[in-house]
């Protein structure tokens, strides 16, 4: 099963290869890249905003007034539903499947690129 990799400015630090056996380093899918989440951690969100509501089953759209913080659950949610909703599911698995991904979030914590990995990796049973 492919993982998700932590990106890092150390001094000397390289990307690992990749552990499909491509031969090629980690697939980098943070801001700057095709995959990169819009939604930045910290950001103040417009409340005229649709969010992801998965209690629900869709979307719902927060009360007119609210202040939104995002948070990194909210940035992953928004990440996933955006992805949905542009029917890249598709892509996400043609161009990543296999592939371990590499970003710049602290593994432990919500990231988009575990939504990426759940994407293009799905699992049968």
């Amino acid at each position: 099963m492919p993982n998700r990799v932590q990106r890092k400015r150390t001094k000397g630090w390289k990307a690992p290869l990749c552990s499909c056996g491509c031969d090629k380093p980690a697939i980098y899918v943070g801001r700057g890249s095709d995959w990169g989440n819009p939604w930045k951690v910290g950001a103040e969100l417009m409340t005229e905003t649709w969010m992801p509501d998965e209690n629900r089953g869709g979307m719902t759209q927060p009360a007119h007034g609210a202040q939104l913080t995002i948070t990194p659950d909210l940035a992953v949610a928004l990440y996933r539903a955006a992805l949905i909703a542009a029917q890249s599911e598709w892509e996400a698995e043609y161009y990543l499947k296999g592939h371990d991904l590499m970003c710049w979030c602290r593994l432990g914590q919500p990231c988009h690129a575990d939504v990426l990995l759940a994407v293009a990796n799905p699992t049968t049973n």
